[in-house]
């Protein structure tokens, strides 16, 4: 059976990376495993990242707009998801089956207590031909022109990774990958990073954001608006403007 777990708190993302283990998580069980963790940014700013199992997985997230919308991870290949929280006033829920959401702030343990606001949303895909989108144009809570900023990473393996609407980052990893920006928020500028591998990145979205593309190594096409921004032109092997 696969797992989805939700950690919450700056030491559970500190206890991943580091490679050590975390408390209150069982070991993996199958070669399917998923982990969300909230985790802190720049106190007491707060961002959420969702990583998908070594299998090929489909995986979508919405940021709502308003301050009342929720930050909505949906995984339809999740035969079950549990919640383990260790920080008190999390405000995550599994909705269902398949779909954890969050809030776009809570109120943290501390005395006194702090309102942390959602800045970042990630999805980090392991093994896999991963297909990964993002939707949505919610903003930071109480803001009217800061969008959450929503990365999607590949890593390994050919992935598809589409983003539209608000502010996003795909970043392709290796393998042979597709990256596709939509439409965003206007004066934010989206990153389309396609690592290793042989990539198509497309970031035509005739809208008047701007985005910034990054071939990397491996030979690599792209179609992009005439004022999107090649960072290593020497490595897009192909470019196409429309």
């Amino acid at each position: 059976m696969k797992t989805v777990r939700l950690l919450v708190g700056i030491a559970a993302l500190i206890s991943v990376f580091a490679g050590t283990a975390v408390v209150g998580v069982a070991p993996a069980s199958g070669v399917r495993t998923y982990l969300t963790v909230i985790y802190g940014n720049s106190y007491p700013e707060l961002g959420i990242t969702y990583f998908t199992s070594e299998g090929a997985d489909v995986v979508s997230v919405e940021v709502e707009s308003g301050d009342n919308g929720r930050i909505i991870f949906r995984d339809p290949n999740a035969a079950a998801m549990s919640l383990i929280d260790d920080q008190p006033g999390t405000a995550c829920t599994l909705d269902d089956a398949v779909t954890i959401s969050c809030a776009k702030s809570v109120v943290d343990g501390n005395n006194p207590p702090s309102l942390r606001r959602v800045h970042n949303v990630s999805v980090v895909s392991w093994g896999g031909d991963d297909v990964i989108a993002s939707a949505g144009f919610g903003m930071v809570m109480g803001s009217t022109y800061t969008p959450i900023t929503v990365t999607l990473s590949g890593w390994e393996d050919a992935d598809t990774l589409t983003a539209t609407g608000g502010r996003s980052r795909l970043i392709g990893g290796t393998g042979d990958d597709r990256l596709v920006s939509g439409p965003g928020t206007p004066n934010f500028r989206d990153s389309l990073d396609g690592g290793e591998g042989n990539d198509t990145i497309d970031s035509v979205t005739g809208s008047p954001d701007l985005d910034g593309v990054y071939c990397r190594t491996g030979t690599d096409h792209v179609v992009k608006d005439t004022g999107d921004i090649l960072y290593d032109t020497a490595s897009c092997e192909s470019v196409t403007t429309p």
